[in-house]
């Protein structure tokens, strides 16, 4: 299974369960990975993909999903179990945050650099289970 995150500079990733930034050019660059894929989120994240030709399946229980399933997940509460791989985006930013991401067990594999519609830098991060 493929995790997709959003965090800031220190890993957090809510605060007061909300998701603590949101940028349009994530989202795109998001649909380009997943391509003809499915995505799965919760209702709350479907909402960000409204402005766009794109329709994530919603989910509450991501457990069940198989294991090359995307799926996106902004409340850390929510992280299913069996992930191989990760895509993270961070915002480049120290945000207010109560909810953080903590993962152990995987590897640095890639990373680049692009400028967001609000935010003048993101990192796009992807880790594979060591």
């Amino acid at each position: 299974m493929v995790l997709i995150v959003c965090t800031d500079d220190k890993n957090g990733m809510m605060f007061n369960n909300r998701r603590q930034s949101r940028d349009a050019l994530v989202i795109a660059d998001l649909i380009q990975i997943v391509g003809q894929n499915k995505l799965y989120c919760s209702e709350y994240t479907a909402k960000l993909f409204d402005d766009f030709d794109f329709t994530p399946q919603i989910c509450e229980n991501f457990n069940n999903l198989s294991d090359s399933s995307y799926v996106f997940i902004e409340n850390p509460d929510d992280i299913p179990q069996d992930i191989t791989k990760i895509i993270k985006y961070l915002w480049n930013r120290h945000y207010p945050s109560d909810k953080k991401f903590n993962i152990n067990g995987f590897k640095l594999e890639s990373s680049c650099e692009f400028s967001g519609k609000s935010h003048e830098k993101i990192t796009r991060e992807i880790y594979i289970k060591c």
